[in-house]
């Protein structure tokens, strides 16, 4: 793992990012018991950064297991990162504009969240290691949220596909972890994954645990994203 850190430190300029959120993910007694990043620095990290207009939204990677010691490994990736609320905002580094957190606000997860809820089974299961990124690496911050999600969205492909910005960093980063699967949460990065990858890698796609709930099954989004990961897993 430490080359893909060196990946993202070679782009990002985070210091202490996973020594600030260790503090956070270890004293969550619901996520914390198969996530193995040594914390060396921090004790306390009650403050909040504020993400401002223009800033740019970087989700570093997370991952839940033992590299050395896991059967199968298993990257999961949304479309991008989000600027919800500043309590998921780590650490942040004014000369470049950059606020970075963790994808889907891990270490904020309760037993009520529907990411939890999605994917508990796996970031539990020693037997596995999971690993969180997007496809897509950088969220521009504008006026409000909904600009900022339009903009995203509206510009995914785009954005997913330079090859200098996005694309041979995602590409990169898929080569150091040699997953035995790409798990693409919702339509878009699923997509993306299977047209990019999916000749060269097993890409396979949940659904995303913020969807509407099933009409046909009556079943919730999270209930379905769980047990589609565990056919996964199965196979």
């Amino acid at each position: 793992m430490k080359e893909i850190l060196n990946l993202y430190r070679s782009k990002y300029k985070f210091i202490d990012f996973y020594d600030l959120l260790s503090v956070k993910i270890l004293n969550n007694n619901l996520i914390n018991s198969n996530y193995h990043f040594e914390n060396t620095a921090y004790k306390d990290v009650n403050f909040i950064y504020e993400t401002k207009n223009n800033d740019i939204r970087i989700d570093l990677p997370i991952w839940f297991g033992n590299p050395k010691h896991t059967k199968l490994k298993i990257m999961i990736l949304g479309r991008e990162p989000r600027d919800s609320n500043d309590k998921y905002n780590v650490e942040i580094n004014p000369d470049d504009k950059y606020v970075f957190g963790s994808p889907f606000g891990i270490e904020c997860w309760t037993d009520k969240n529907k990411y939890y809820r999605s994917f508990k089974n796996v970031i539990s299961n020693p037997q596995i290691l999971t690993y969180f990124t997007d496809a897509v690496k950088k969220y521009e911050v504008k006026n409000s949220k909904a600009e900022s999600d339009i903009n995203a969205k509206t510009n995914f492909w785009k954005t997913a596909e330079n090859s200098v910005e996005n694309f041979e960093f995602l590409k990169r980063e898929i080569e150091l972890l040699a997953p035995d699967v790409l798990i693409g949460l919702g339509n878009d990065s699923y997509n993306f994954l299977q047209t990019k990858f999916g000749d060269q890698l097993k890409v396979r796609k949940i659904i995303h645990p913020n969807a509407r709930q099933d009409k046909a099954s009556g079943k919730n989004a999270w209930v379905l994203a769980s047990e589609e990961l565990d056919k996964i897993i199965e196979e």
